[in-house]
């Protein structure tokens, strides 16, 4: 434990306890928590809905993926909900989800999935910035899942329009779930009283579609031309759209996604989504709606995003992912040196590569595992096989999670491996691009006990610089915000 009186430890307990993303979106002068988007709103010149009218659609979803050209089998998936949208103030909607139905093709998906999606997805309102079309930044409720949020997401992206005019064709870069992209609207012209709008994109060129799941720091890079790098999928979207009366009667989206290695012009495997959002009715809201708005539209914000896809890798259970690393070593304990001293892989139709992806496989399903259940898979290693322990020592650095930083702590306290395991540890552990509050916690109690090594004040300078870094306002007023943190900062941090 480190010292209660320790100002450095004292800090990180307060960033902790205050969540940091509430605690910096609180402190940004130019953000009212209690406006969702930019502070000030400007009249809508497009659209014309009203803050006294709920407007009820109906929303689909399909998702089909085959093989084109070459067979029947198809796997899909369809999804559909009424989506209520209500704008509590003149730039500022709420989206509600009622009546949503999964339908899987499988006739054995378990209900309790299906019934979970259900909840999950209708539980919560969604408050979002609607700026004459532009939805810039949603607020969400604090304890929704990311991949809730995506699913929202979808459907708030069929409202994004960037157009200047209904009746005039325009070209620009629009931002919604599938990224930032270039978007063409084009006036086909009337139906009845509706006007017809076309809206294509081709997916392939978009930006901010990227993520990452490794140790290694990485920075995307945005191509000043439209040549991407060559992408693996052929991503096509194309929407009609009908307004009527200034709001959305109907939108219908579809995409198409090839993918490219051995496909022909239209055969391979590829999926297609298609989006339906229908206006269904709208009318006044009652008394007690009112009240309901209104008392939302003056909730204080504690979350606050864009209308991006967040990538979020799906975290399960202790026991699962241990269940998955246990499996993974078994398979590298089958990869044995022949007489040759050569390597042999698990399939004998499988490259030299495939042992490097299976141990990649190791650090990613590890990676997943809190403190207890990494030690644990350490601890019954050998029950595996001889060289299982070795596996995972090896693969302790490179999973840079707050689990794997703790169990190296405790490693080098008690001597458990020998300096050049150790010295290799700790520079790797300097190199963890984001590392995280509970990470400098465990660094800083091993600084506590080996206060004049300076491989181990160089990992916690380094890891502090990075937190930094990435949470400058939190770091703001705090004595080791600086340039070059040296050991004599950090100690003299930990003993004020």
């Amino acid at each position: 434990m480190l010292p209660n009186n320790s100002f450095l430890n004292r800090k990180l307990e307060e960033l902790h306890k205050k969540e940091l993303q509430t605690y910096l979106l609180l402190s940004d002068s130019l953000k009212d928590p209690y406006i969702c988007g930019p502070p000030t709103c400007i009249s809508s010149e497009k659209f014309k809905y009203l803050t006294d009218v709920k407007y009820e659609y109906e929303y689909k979803v399909k998702v089909e993926t085959y093989f084109a050209g070459s067979s029947n089998n198809r796997s899909t998936l369809d999804v559909s909900a009424q989506a209520t949208v209500q704008f509590i103030k003149p730039c500022e909607g709420l989206l509600q989800l009622s009546n949503v139905k999964l339908k899987d093709q499988d006739e054995n998906y378990p209900v309790e999935r299906a019934e979970k999606f259900v909840q999950a997805v209708s539980t919560h309102d969604l408050r979002f910035a609607f700026h004459d079309g532009i939805i810039s930044e949603i607020c969400p409720d604090e304890i929704e899942e990311d991949w809730v949020l995506n699913y929202k997401r979808a459907i708030l992206s069929l409202f994004q329009n960037s157009m200047k005019r209904f009746d005039i064709d325009f070209k620009g870069i629009e931002q919604d779930i599938h990224g930032t992209c270039d978007v063409s609207y084009t006036v086909r012209g009337q139906e009845n009283t509706s006007l017809i709008l076309v809206k294509t994109r081709d997916l392939s060129l978009c930006t901010d579609r990227y993520k990452y799941m490794s140790i290694l720091q990485t920075v995307r890079y945005d191509f000043q031309s439209k040549f991407q790098t060559w992408p693996v999928l052929k991503s096509e979207s194309k929407c009609r759209i009908a307004v009527d009366h200034h709001i959305y009667k109907s939108v219908n989206c579809r995409e198409r996604h090839l993918f490219e290695p051995f496909s022909g012009k239209n055969s391979g495997a590829m999926t297609t989504v298609i989006q339906d959002l229908v206006l269904i009715d709208e009318y006044n809201r009652t008394g007690s709606e009112t009240m309901y708005t209104e008392n939302k539209a003056w909730a204080m914000i504690t979350k606050r995003s864009n209308i991006l896809h967040h990538h979020a890798p799906n975290i399960r259970s202790d026991t699962g992912e241990l269940k998955s690393a246990r499996d993974v070593l078994k398979l590298l304990c089958m990869v044995k040196p022949n007489s040759d001293d050569e390597v042999r892989t698990v399939d004998e139709n499988m490259d030299s590569g495939s042992t490097v992806g299976l141990w990649g496989r190791l650090v990613r399903s590890a990676r997943k595992l809190h403190h207890p259940a990494l030690a644990q898979l350490l601890a019954r290693a050998p029950t595996i096989c001889d060289s299982a322990s070795k596996h995972i020592l090896d693969a302790l650095p490179y999973i840079a999670s707050a689990g794997s930083v703790e169990l190296i702590k405790n490693m080098i306290i008690k001597k458990e491996v020998d300096s050049d395991t150790r010295h290799e540890w700790l520079m790797s552990m300097a190199m963890i691009p984001r590392p995280k509050i509970e990470m400098l916690k465990s660094m800083l109690e091993l600084l506590q006990t080996q206060r004049n090594d300076q491989v181990i004040s160089f990992t916690v300078s380094s890891m502090v610089h990075s937190y930094c870094k990435h949470s400058r306002k939190a770091c703001k007023k705090d004595t080791f915000n600086r340039k070059n943190v040296n050991e004599a900062t950090i100690l003299r941090d930990i003993e004020t």
